[in-house]
């Protein structure tokens, strides 16, 4: 249940899902900087894998290539741990109202048993408070491929990328490392100018 009432139903993500794979990239889903329709320089990543589970939708995303402002921004705060909301953009398509018994009438529950999936933001305060970014998640993906697959995989992150994925790498080894010089500053260690 969301700050506003809303409660996603398990399998109400099924049908948008099925479309987008089928689209083959026709139909994007898109990961945006807070949910800011005004400019397309906010949009920082596409949707690359996504499943329902019991406790939610769990995606995965390409950001932008590095040296993208915008993208960089996004990803220097995720990996940061600044900013680790996420929220969905959706078009409810099937829904029903319940109210508890001896509520108020304002005091009901939309259940969203379908949903058209727009698109994802990464947000600061997110409706659910346990829809969050996971950069542990992401380490632990790239563990899993195969030596020429994570090459392939980090040479897309920034120095500070790195830095993050390392840091939440079991064994950090298998990264590339960070030029010298170009490591990014402790976190209580004031940046130098």
């Amino acid at each position: 249940l969301d700050a506003g009432m809303d409660e996603i139903q398990q399998g109400a993500f099924a049908k948008t899902l099925a479309d987008w794979r089928r689209s083959n990239g026709r139909r994007p889903i898109q990961l945006i900087d807070q949910h800011n329709y005004s400019s397309v320089s906010n949009v920082v990543g596409v949707l690359i894998s996504a499943k329902e589970t019991a406790a939610g939708l769990e995606c995965m995303f390409e950001m932008l290539p590095a040296g993208d402002p915008s993208a960089d921004a996004v990803w220097l705060r995720v990996a940061g741990k600044l900013v680790t909301g996420l929220s969905i953009g959706y078009e409810a398509i099937k829904w029903e109202y319940v109210k508890a018994e001896g509520a108020e009438p304002w005091e009901r529950t939309r259940i969203i048993k379908e949903l058209r999936l727009m698109e994802v933001s990464v947000v600061i305060w997110p409706m659910n408070d346990s829809a969050r970014t996971d950069v542990k998640a992401l380490a632990e993906y790239l563990s899993k491929l195969n030596p020429d697959e994570m090459q392939e995989a980090v040479k897309q992150l920034t120095d500070e990328q790195r830095a993050a994925v390392r840091a939440a790498f079991v064994d950090s080894s298998a990264l590339p490392e960070t030029p010298k010089g170009k490591e990014p500053p402790a976190p209580d260690t004031p940046a130098a100018d």
